[in-house]
């Protein structure tokens, strides 16, 4: 019987339950569905490196010897070290030169290659093996012939496969700042005994497979290895500080942050629906719930019973939204995925955070339903059996003021509405806070990475070109090109940081004289760099816990010599964390300045990059071109918080409303007999929808503000972005919540019409 009381129930109450089902299907919805994402994907990461064996560490510095390779052998943890050299070189493709990065292997053990198409590497055999990407783009083949050039040598050989690599699951060109175009930029993998001076080989590099990945048992070991190969130009960094590893894994937390914020708002409303609908629904069946008292069910029966209500529900809405969540998310993510990162196999994993999101949602769902409906079980049979008491009102100093008369009826009957009914009322703020939240948290991520290009290229630096120098360049051939192009020389080189707390690695900057560099403070002023010091990015600083008047050592990869420099300076960069230094400070530590490229404001033909002494022409629109075409994981989350924002403001608005006309509907009665038309009573009515979508808009703003600076902070530490929500966007978050609100309130409205005069007037029974 009381199965069949259940369902007759949902039935006559459809549109709150169908509303809370479907709260707990896009909560679930969403977490699982990035979840899964996520999950599968560090699965499937961990699948790749494991398979491929990538390095614990990486050794950087010059002429790692074989003697050296054993000694490193010997230590005790270490199972295995290679050699290798990696130089920057250049491929010509029907008449365009392309960067290649050129890997001399001595094998192929640790960080080994993937062979997709070809002939299995082997070291005592010449050929070469390209990175998938870059072969697709130019249709490069096995069997094809291909010419590298590596500053005055060259190398020719076969390709004899086509592969993936995990050290270049994500890479960037010198050309490149933050987004990769693997079409312009590839890794070809050969063996030592391709080099063209073979007797002279001097490796810069050297990994190593480690017997624990434990971060305490790693540093225990660097510090062996620093005895072992006693140079200070040797830099020895691990996983969590190789950019590819760094930048899928911070891509992964940064999406189940974010799924988890999402989902939470889901859940908080479909929490608070369950709270008004079944508040409503045991006390309009207070007299049903006296009779199967008097009938002889048991409290605990009873209980159970309304008890099920929200345990069906959201059961139903949160497994339905997990099955979609996981089919769907994944799918439209893992494809976006396809420009940026080169991770093969990506598949959904259904992980046990799912399982306990679920068996959460569920039990405080239930858990909600036994508060919502306990009130009305306490009491005896012989009290439920009579209807309730009616609510003890007193009036407000409002109401007692001299002010209330002043007020017009509809100002009066909407004040008191919704202080008898505070539960509802907050309910429909919350949604419509949600609703705006989310809405502008979608805009505001766009406006940030809109702001970031803007800020990157426009504010920080205002050169139209950027000139990239090769390592055949000379000073005085440098300094020429300058004059040519009245630009702005700099050095940019990478760096060794240590702390106290924490070893970094990051980029060093030196200006020479010239206007194309701008720096801003931490509130995003302009500063101008002194001479006395160093100035540091806030992401470095953040990484090295250190701040202004600390000093920090540093050296200059594959040089000797460490500097211990005061820092006077912090400042803000989007793209590059490290330190930057005017060209007088540089050489008076007694360093040379080397500039490595040029900025300038004159035309640049892209011919130059044919010469000898230049790797690379870079314009600033086309890496803006660049990075708007890598946005798509951006736009689909963007796009999903709309579309989220919108159903979540329907949905609860619309639950709201139909809550609200059927408690009024005795008083909208009443209305009408005393002569007040459809039409006046419609505006009655969206007075008060008014008032609670302001209230819940101007909650909604700032929170939404708030949601889009935590999602800026879970930005990996190679990057800054700035939270940014343009005039523009608040306009848009602020009409679309309105206009859901319209458009909600106008189907409600409609209701007042076919209300049934005789049966909304008739006395309590």
């Amino acid at each position: 019987m009381l199965f069949r009381k259940l369902w007759r129930d949902l039935i006559q109450n459809k549109t709150q339950f169908i509303s809370i089902f479907l709260m707990s299907f896009l909560g679930m919805w969403i977490f699982v569905g990035m979840d899964s994402e996520a999950s599968g994907a560090m699965e499937t990461s961990s699948e790749y490196y494991r398979e491929c064996n990538l390095a614990d560490l990486w050794l950087r510095g010059n002429g790692f010897s074989s003697e050296e390779v054993k000694q490193v052998e010997e230590i005790s943890g270490v199972n295995r070290a290679e050699q290798r050299l990696i130089l920057d070189g250049d491929v010509e493709l029907l008449g365009e030169k392309y960067s290649m990065e050129t890997v001399f292997l001595t094998s192929n053990e640790i960080s080994a290659f993937r062979l997709l198409e070809g002939e299995s590497y082997k070291p005592d055999e010449e050929g070469i093996w390209i990175e998938q990407l870059f072969a697709e783009a130019h249709k490069l083949s096995p069997g094809d012939r291909l010419r590298i050039t590596i500053g005055s040598l060259e190398v020719n050989g076969i390709i004899k496969g086509i592969v993936q690599h995990p050290e270049y699951v994500y890479y960037l060109s010198a050309e490149e700042t933050m987004m990769p175009n693997y079409s312009n930029y590839g890794v070809a993998f050969l063996s030592e005994v391709h080099y063209p001076l073979k007797s002279s080989i001097v490796y810069n590099q050297m990994i190593l497979d480690l017997e624990s990945e434990d971060e305490e048992v790693q540093s225990v070991l660097k510090e062996r290895i620093e005895q072992v190969i006693d140079r200070d130009s040797v830099v020895i960094t691990d996983r969590s500080q190789c950019e590819s590893y760094q930048m899928f894994d911070s891509e992964i937390s940064q999406h189940t942050s974010m799924g988890a914020m999402f989902s939470a708002v889901f859940l908080l409303i479909a929490v608070l629906g369950i709270i008004t609908t079944m508040t409503r629904l045991t006390a309009n069946q207070r007299t049903q719930i006296g009779t199967l008292k008097a009938l002889g069910f048991s409290k605990n029966v009873i209980t159970r019973h309304y008890v099920s209500y929200g345990f069906w529900i959201s059961l139903a809405g949160s497994i339905f939204g997990s099955i979609v969540g996981y089919i769907t998310l994944p799918k439209l993510v893992f494809s976006a995925f396809e420009g940026s990162y080169i991770m093969p196999g990506l598949h959904p994993v259904f992980s046990d955070k799912a399982f306990v999101a679920n068996a959460l949602s569920i039990l405080i769902s239930t858990f909600v339903s036994f508060l919502a409906c306990r009130k009305e079980l306490i009491d005896p049979p012989a009290v439920t059996l009579k209807p309730a008491a009616p609510k003890k009102i007193t009036h407000t100093a409002l109401e007692k003021s001299r002010w209330w008369l002043r007020l017009s009826f509809s100002t009066q009957w909407n004040f008191r509405d919704v202080l008898r009914n505070k539960v509802r009322s907050m309910m429909g703020i919350i949604g419509v806070c949600g609703c705006t939240m989310l809405m502008l948290c979608a805009f505001g991520c766009n406006d940030a990475v809109v702001s970031m290009l803007d800020w990157m290229y426009q504010d920080l630096m205002t050169a139209q070109s950027k000139i990239i120098f090769s390592e055949e360049a000379d000073y005085y051939t440098i300094v020429d090109y300058g004059k040519e192009y009245k630009g702005q020389l700099i050095q940019e080189n990478a760096v060794e940081f240590v702390s106290e707390d924490a070893r970094e690695t990051g980029t060093l900057t030196v200006l020479d004289s010239g206007n194309y560099m701008h720096y801003q403070g931490m509130k995003l002023e302009n500063i101008s760099l002194t001479s006395d010091g160093i100035a540091i990015t806030y992401k470095m600083a953040k990484s090295l816990n250190i701040g202004l008047g600390d000093y920090v050592k540093w050296h200059i990869m594959g040089e000797d010599e460490w500097e211990k420099t005061r820092v006077t300076q912090i400042y803000r960069d989007p793209s590059a964390q490290g330190i930057t230094m005017k060209r007088e400070t540089f050489e008076r530590l007694e360093h040379s300045f080397l500039p490595t490229s040029l900025l300038t404001n004159k035309s640049v033909p892209q011919s130059l990059a044919d010469r000898d002494e230049i790797q690379a022409v870079m314009s600033v629109a086309d890496m803006r071109i660049a990075f708007d075409n890598s946005m798509e994981v951006m736009i689909i989350m963007i796009a999903s918080m709309i579309m989220g924002a919108t159903i979540l403001g329907m949905i609860v608005l619309y639950n709201l409303g139909v809550l609200s006309f059927i408690e009024k509907m005795r008083e909208i009665a009443t209305l009408k007999v005393l002569g007040f038309k459809s039409i006046k009573i419609r505006g009655i009515l969206q007075k008060q929808n008014i008032w609670i979508t302001s209230a819940g808009i101007a909650i909604g703003l700032p929170a939404g503000y708030g949601m889009l600076v935590g999602i800026c902070t879970l930005m990996p530490d190679t990057m800054d972005m700035v939270a940014e929500v343009s005039f523009p966007s608040y306009i848009y978050s602020v009409a679309g919540t309105f206009l859901v609100s319209v458009i909600v309130n106008a189907i409600l409205s409609g209701k007042v019409r076919t209300i049934d005069m005789v049966d909304a007037l008739k006395g309590v029974e």
